[in-house]
C-alpha cells in the first residue's frame, strides 16, 4: 500500500518516542519505512460502498474527461483488484479498461462517457506479511453519468414555442432537457439557445426515441455547447441553411484570445441520432469567426437529400477574418448517405488553412486533431473534394481508419501535408460507380474494393442496409459497426 506518514516526535536528552501516526491512502506515494496497519491474521472485507466518490477530472495529455474513482482504505489489505463495466444493458456488461487490475492505492481513472450507467467492482486482496487473507467477494458500486435534467418537455410541443414560454435560467453549468419516450415534437421556427450550455435528449433506449419534425423555418442556433442525443429528426421540409447553426451575432465575451476569434470551449455534438431528409448543411458557422473546441458526430445515421443546394455539409467558411474552424473534429461509428448522385459539395470546410494552425486557435495545449473512424459514407459527395482549407502542421494529428467511402471524391484532401498521420490503407475502402477515384485515395489512403452493400439503398431511404457483403471488408471490420454481423 502507498501511504503517507506524519511523524510527531518528542525528544529528550536520554530518548525519543514516536507518538503519533496519521495514515491515509493515496495514489502515487509510498513510505520507504515499514508500517504495521494494526490488522493481522484477519479475513478482510472489500471497501465500504458508502465511502466511494466519483469525480470528473481532465486528462492533461488528451484533454478528455475521465472519472476518478476513489474508495476508502481497508486496513491490512495488500491492494485491490478493480474492474469497471458499462451496464446500459445489464445482461451484457461492457468492460472499460483492464479487468481486475491491481491497484496499489485507493483510486483509479477511467474514460468517461456521458449518459451512461456504470458498475465499479473493487475487491480487497490479502497481505501475507500480516497474515491477512483477501475478501471473499468484491464491493459493487453503481453510478451513472447522466446530467441532471431541468425539465421534461411534453410530447406534442413545438420546441421553439415551448422554450419561448419556458425561458432557460442563467447558469454556468450544462443543463439537460428531456423529450418523452416515443414522443412527437415539431420545430417550426428558430430555437436559439444563445450562450446557454444545453443538452437536448431522448431516452437512451434505441427502440423508443422521440421524433422532432422540422418545419420550413426550423433550425437550432447556439453560441455555446449543444448536445443533441438519442433523437430522431425529420428535416425533409427544412429550408434554413443548416440543422444547427452558430449565432450570426457572437457575444463579445467569446473573443477571449484575440479580436479575430470567438472561442466556444464546450462541445457541439450529434450523438446516437437518426436524421433524415437533410437538404442543406448539418452544421454552419453562419459566416462568423468561431473556433469550436470539439465537434462530434457519433453513432448516427444521417440521410442527405442534397442535389447541390449547399457548398458544404459541415461548414466553417466565410467569416470576415477567415479563421473559422474546429480544434478537434471527430466523426465515428456513423453512416452518411446522400439520396442524390453527381453532387458538388464539400463534406467539411474550414475558413482558411493558414489560420487553422494549432498555435493560432487560442487553446493552451496548441494541438488539434481530425479523427474519422468506423464510418460508412455513400455519395458524400461525388463531384467535389471531401474537404477544403485544411491546415498543414505537425501539431495536427489526422486519423482516418476503418471507413468505407463509396462514391466519395478526394477524401485525401482532409489530410494536411505536415500532419501527424494515422491512416492505415488496408482499413479504409474506396469505390466509385459515379465519377472516378482520386489516385491518392486508392493508392495511399485506401484500398479500392466494392463493398457490395446488401441494400436496398437508393430507392428505400427508410430501409437502408449498408452491410458490406465483401468478405475482405467484413474481416477488416470497416464501416459503421451497426451494419456488421
Amino acid at each position: 500500500m502507498k501511504k503517507k506518514r506524519k511523524l510527531s516526535a518528542i525528544v529528550s536528552i536520554l530518548c525519543f518516542a514516536m507518538v503519533l501516526f496519521v495514515t491515509s491512502c493515496t495514489n502515487g506515494f509510498k513510505d520507504d519505512e515499514t508500517f504495521s496497519p494494526g490488522v493481522t491474521n484477519t479475513q478482510l472485507e472489500s471497501p465500504d460502498p458508502s465511502g466511494f466518490t466519483i469525480t470528473t477530472v481532465t486528462n492533461n495529455e488528451t484533454g478528455a474527461d475521465e472519472f476518478k474513482i476513489e474508495w476508502p482504505v481497508v486496513q491490512g489489505a495488500g491492494g485491490y483488484l478493480f474492474s469497471l463495466y458499462i451496464v446500459d444493458d445489464e445482461d451484457n456488461p461492457v468492460l472499460v479498461g483492464e479487468e481486475e487490475e491491481f491497484v496499489d492505492g485507493c483510486s483509479i481513472r477511467r474514460p468517461k462517457l456521458e449518459d451512461t450507467y456504470y458498475k465499479a467492482v473493487v475487491k480487497s486482496i490479502g497481505n501475507s506479511e500480516y497474515n491477512n487473507t483477501g475478501a471473499d467477494k468484491p464491493t459493487e458500486y453503481a453510478y451513472n453519468s447522466f446530467l441532471l435534467k431541468v425539465a421534461t418537455i411534453p410530447s406534442g410541443a413545438d420546441l421553439a414555442e415551448w422554450f419561448a414560454a419556458n425561458p432557460i435560467e442563467k447558469s454556468e453549468e450544462e443543463q439537460a432537457y428531456e423529450l418523452e419516450p416515443g414522443g412527437n415534437y415539431t420545430l417550426n421556427g428558430i430555437l436559439d439557445f444563445g450562450k446557454h450550455w444545453i443538452t437536448l435528449r431522448g431516452p437512451i433506449e434505441d427502440t423508443n426515441r422521440p421524433t422532432i419534425t422540422f418545419g420550413a423555418e426550423g433550425e437550432f442556433i447556439t453560441m455555446s455547447g449543444l448536445k443533441l442525443r438519442f433523437l430522431n429528426m425529420d428535416c425533409s421540409a427544412a429550408t434554413k441553411k443548416a440543422v444547427l447553426s452558430l449565432s450570426t451575432t457572437p457575444d463579445p465575451s467569446l473573443a477571449i484570445y484575440d479580436t479575430k476569434r470567438h472561442i466556444i470551449s464546450e462541445t457541439i455534438s450529434f450523438q446516437s441520432c437518426n436524421i433524415k431528409g437533410v437538404q442543406k448543411s448539418l452544421f454552419d458557422m453562419s459566416s462568423q469567426d468561431y473556433v469550436l473546441k470539439t465537434f462530434l458526430v457519433s453513432n448516427c445515421i444521417i440521410q442527405l437529400n442534397n442535389s447541390g443546394s449547399i457548398t458544404t455539409f459541415i461548414n466553417c467558411h466565410g467569416g470576415p477574418n477567415n479563421v473559422g474552424c474546429f480544434k478537434d473534429f471527430k466523426v465515428m461509428n456513423s453512416t452518411f448517405y446522400n439520396m442524390v448522385a453527381n453532387t458538388k459539395s464539400y463534406f467539411l470546410r474550414f475558413a482558411n488553412g493558414s489560420n487553422a494552425q494549432p498555435q493560432k486557435l487560442g487553446f493552451p495545449d496548441k494541438a488539434a486533431s481530425i479523427f474519422i473512424a468506423n464510418n460508412t459514407f455513400y455519395q458524400v459527395f461525388t463531384g467535389k473534394d471531401f474537404a477544403n482549407n485544411m491546415a498543414s502542421h505537425s501539431g495536427i494529428s489526422t486519423t482516418i481508419k476503418n471507413n468505407i467511402f463509396f462514391d466519395c471524391f478526394r477524401m485525401s484532401k482532409i489530410v494536411g501535408g505536415s500532419n501527424v498521420k494515422d491512416i492505415p490503407r488496408d482499413t479504409n475502402f474506396v469505390y466509385a460507380v459515379v465519377g472516378s477515384l482520386d489516385s491518392n485515395d486508392k493508392n495511399t489512403y485506401g484500398t479500392e474494393l466494392d463493398p457490395s452493400f446488401v441494400g436496398p439503398v437508393d430507392k428505400a431511404p427508410d430501409a437502408v442496409n449498408f452491410r458490406p457483403a465483401n468478405s475482405t471488408i467484413l474481416t477488416a471490420g470497416s464501416g459503421d459497426p451497426r451494419w456488421l454481423p
